[in-house]
């Protein structure tokens, strides 16, 4: 049996989490001014980034079941999920190099553009008829109880207004939504700003006065040869 005994500073964590939150808000604000400014544009390059990352999951699901590891099986379902992913990104990467391009109230997009265009007014659809069943729920279901009846009807109203609306104008509500977004990144990234920037100076203020906080774990691992015996 081996025993380790670590010993961490938790003022320097705090701080080194309230310096990340902080790059990570600065990152969120800059998207938000992209939403706002060009909204059609930052979403697609969003999505396109998404789709590249599920790829990449699917990638390294090949990966994993070629070199599953020791003491791992080889899944073959997640192997065929992770090649229809794969496969999925490959057909929309291609279709969008191929896709005619348009001329939309004026404006002149390129196939890649149009294509774009073409998956947010689908994903639009998708998450409207999503918030239109939703809101069906919402009223039919039996397991709300009465005190939140007043509540689940708002809400079920307010579900299926806007689901409607983002099946009949998908590129419209998309945009809205991107602009409600950006507001609500804007909130929460000052938001994160400012209590990272009290942690860190309560930190500081801490460290100036003498102050340590720290925490000791103690780790036990069994030997090799413990486990022979």
């Amino acid at each position: 049996m081996t025993i380790n005994i670590k010993k961490f500073d938790l003022m320097a964590i705090v701080k080194k989490h309230a310096i990340t939150s902080i790059f990570i808000s600065i990152i969120a604000i800059a998207i938000g001014v992209l939403l706002c400014v060009a909204p059609g544009y930052t979403s697609a390059i969003v999505i396109w980034i998404t789709l590249g990352l599920i790829a990449l999951g699917g990638l390294s699901g090949v990966f994993k079941f070629i070199f599953p590891g020791k003491g791992n099986k080889r899944d073959v379902a997640a192997l065929i999920s992770s090649l229809l992913v794969i496969a999925l990104f490959v057909v929309l990467l291609v279709c969008s190099f191929y896709y005619p391009g348009a001329i939309i109230e004026g404006h002149e997009f390129t196939g890649f553009e149009h294509f774009s265009l073409q998956i947010i007014r689908f994903l639009s659809i998708f998450f409207g008829i999503l918030a239109f069943i939703g809101g069906i729920f919402s009223f039919t279901s039996l397991a709300i109880p009465e005190t939140n009846k007043p509540l689940a009807i708002v809400k079920g109203i307010f579900d299926v207004t806007i689901g409607i609306l983002m099946c009949i104008f998908p590129v419209i509500l998309w945009a809205v939504g991107c602009y409600l977004s950006a507001v609500y990144i804007f909130i929460t990234s000052i938001y994160m700003i400012v209590v990272a920037c009290k942690a860190i100076h309560a930190t500081n203020k801490l460290k100036k006065s003498g102050v340590n906080v720290s925490a000791t774990v103690v780790e036990a691992h069994e030997d090799k040869e413990d486990k022979k015996d």
